[in-house]
């Protein structure tokens, strides 16, 4: 298996996007 940096970096911004909306909705709840 190859891995694709721009796939892992692609992946990785949008797990911290999710984790950032989550905590994000969190606190402003």
């Amino acid at each position: 298996i190859h891995h694709n940096p721009d796939y892992v970096n692609a992946a990785g911004h949008a797990a911290a996007t999710l984790i950032r909306a989550r905590m994000a909705g969190k606190h402003a709840a």
